[in-house]
């Protein structure tokens, strides 16, 4: 399940795709572009803050009563981290300026099995940011939309990190999020995961059609998975699916019993203007899905682009679906074309790469800025492709165990699982995995990460500090194509056991794929070093040796190549500084004689017509982008 981003109050943290691996490892340096439309959330300007704590709310309770209270025009309502009660209300109505922003990670339990809620901006900004919605909704009649967006003429709607992994309980006839025709505003839906309805996921076209408002849409950083007819589905003027992963990996819920399945990935189905596609990864992994971009023949006289897009086929229909002429006036670039399947595309579309020496998706969650290096990014199989665990599934068996009891000596030398380390534990395509370590210093776990976070959720990954020193952490990952949970921890590791799918089970420690025994390792070496087991003097001198070295990598911007501004951010898991010797300034361009911050590990920055260069060690975990420049990653 794709995870919140706690409490920050920014439209979105990072970007939820390293581009680097977007481009599957086949091409070093790209030209990223924005659209034109909406390049970044716009926050409601509200009056009041309501902390729905501070009203009484505790974890457990029904949240239905305090939203219908407190959430109104010029309020914004926050509610603390912890899992709730959702009866179904509470977020619905015509507001203005007005949000409802989760504090950490926010579950609303969906126990009572249906909901339905309209979410309208009458004017102003309305938003709904940082909550997941956790239960199948179990449909009984014909309701479909689980909720309605739109916005009037002066409104825009803000959906930011709402997740529906559950969708509907199957059969059902249940849409995830859906705008009306009456839709005239702006609706943004970003950093959502959206997965198993019947009856599209992300259904936003419908005021593109004949007598519809024709109101923009953008759905950015988005995954969308395993959802009936379609996936995503535009057509008003000037929509844009951006950095999105529409993954059909196995079959969706039936509208009702013994009705078609057919999961198109992207779906063009009226006839708007200027949409975009651009930056997406499309895998149709399962066969029995459909076409991964489909233009319907009622999107004739449209027109629109594909750019910077990865589709990977193991279907009979076309990659890309045209029905009668609705492509005629859709552009291509840069897009490619793999997989098993059918290589088909319209013959009018240029920029297209069709086979095996294409690029290929990587099927990183685009909120999982982090994704692991053990990824492969050559990867072409069918069944492969990596998504966040949807299911409820931590079923365990004792096919292995990996024990503390290796003494490796082949890690003597390593400074892996020292001096602070964060560690995933990552299981793919596994029935799951249940872990358990200890360490000698603290360990947290890290909640609020944008990729494989720690779960708090039942049954949680757990932290407790021992009586002698050492802290233990334990959890499971879920079973599916990809579930992961991360934790920091200081000193180094004295104990892992892990039990069920071991096989399928990696350990990422600061960006690198390493096994228990080099962690295990490291705990072997400090000791010997200090009869504490603690850091000594000697041990701090190595790890400052290492720490102090010059970056050795280096990542460049290139403002020169591209018109207007770009902004960026990117965090490694070592250390970055600024190199004035790769850098240029020029002194007419206000932009780039704005300042760029570097804080530890995190640089944000803005870029004009000059190059700004970076060395930094250890890899690049997360990367935003947002503008037009070129990226130049350690020389390539």
């Amino acid at each position: 399940m794709a995870k919140g981003h706690g409490n920050d109050d920014s439209s979105s943290g990072f970007a939820r795709r390293s581009y680097l691996k977007l481009l599957g490892g086949a091409v070093g340096m790209a030209s990223i572009t924005g659209s034109t439309v909406a390049q970044s959330a716009q926050s409601a300007e509200t009056d009041s803050v309501v902390d729905l704590g501070q009203q009484g709310l505790s974890e457990g309770d029904v949240i239905d009563d305090y939203l219908e209270e407190y959430f109104d025009d010029g309020v914004e309502v926050h509610i603390p981290e912890g899992e709730y009660e959702y009866h179904g209300s509470g977020l619905g109505g015509a507001k203005s300026n007005a949000a409802v922003v989760g504090q950490g990670e926010v579950i609303f339990t969906n126990e009572v099995g249906e909901y339905r809620e309209r979410i309208e901006a009458e004017e102003g900004v309305v938003e709904v940011r940082n909550i997941t919605l956790r239960g199948a909704a179990e449909l009984d009649d014909d309701e479909e939309a689980r909720f309605r967006l739109q916005a009037g003429p002066d409104g825009h709607v803000l959906i930011d990190n709402f997740n529906l992994p559950d969708g509907v309980k199957d059969p059902g006839n249940g849409i995830g999020f859906y705008a009306p025709g009456e839709h005239a505003g702006l609706l943004e839906i970003r950093n959502c995961y959206v997965a198993n309805f019947s009856n599209n996921g992300i259904y936003v076209g419908s005021p593109g059609q004949d007598g519809g408002e024709d109101g923009p849409v953008v759905v950015e950083n988005c995954f969308v998975h395993n959802n009936n007819i379609s996936g995503i589905r535009l057509g008003s003027t000037d929509s844009v699916a951006r950095n999105c992963l529409v993954l059909n990996d196995q079959e969706a819920p039936h509208i009702y019993e013994g009705s078609a399945i057919n999961m198109r990935g992207i779906r063009i189905r009226e006839p708007g203007d200027n949409i975009s596609i651009e930056n997406c990864e499309v895998i149709h992994s399962y066969e029995g899905a459909g076409g991964p971009i489909v233009h319907h023949h009622g999107a004739e006289g449209g027109s629109g682009s594909i750019t910077n897009t990865l589709i990977r086929n193991n279907t009979g229909t076309d990659a890309i679906l045209e029905k009668g002429d609705a492509a005629a006036d859709w552009t291509a670039s840069d897009v490619s074309i793999t997989g098993d399947g059918s290589m088909e595309y319209p013959s009018n579309l240029d920029g297209v790469c069709v086979g095996d020496d294409c690029p290929v998706p990587t099927g990183d969650d685009p909120q999982n800025a982090d994704a692991s290096d053990s990824d492969s990014s050559d990867d072409t199989s069918g069944d492969d492709s990596t998504s966040d665990d949807t299911s409820g599934d931590d079923s365990t068996s004792d096919s292995g165990s990996d024990d503390s009891g290796s003494d490796d000596s082949s890690g003597s030398e390593s400074t892996v699982g020292t001096d602070g380390t964060e560690l995933v534990i990552l299981s793919q395509d596994s029935d799951g995995v249940d872990y358990e370590f200890t360490t000698t210093g603290e360990i947290t776990g890290l909640y609020d990460r944008d990729q494989y976070s720690a779960d708090t959720a039942a049954p949680a990954d757990e932290v407790t500090e021992n009586g002698d020193g050492t802290w233990t952490a334990t959890g499971s990952t879920g079973g599916g194509s990809a579930s992961g949970d991360a934790f920091h921890y200081e000193g180094v590791m004295e104990q892992f056991s892990a039990t069920g799918d071991v096989d399928q089970m990696s350990l990422i420690a600061d960006g690198e794929t390493v096994t228990s025994d080099e962690l295990l390792a490291a705990e072997e070496t400090d000791e010997t070093s200090d009869d504490g087991g603690s850091d000594s003097s000697g041990s701090d001198d190595s790890t400052d040796d290492e720490t102090s070295q010059s970056p050795q990598k280096t990542v460049v911007f290139d403002g020169t190549v591209a018109d207007g501004v770009a902004k960026y951010t990117f965090r490694v898991s070592g250390d970055v500084t600024r190199d004035s010797s790769i850098s240029t300034t020029p002194e007419e361009s206000r932009i780039d004689n704005l300042e760029d911050f570097v804080n530890g590990d995190t640089v944000e920055g803005i870029l004009g017509k000059g190059i700004d260069g970076y060395r930094y060690t250890g890899q690049i975990v997360e990367i935003e982008f947002d503008g037009s420049a070129a990226v130049t990653i350690d020389g390539q």
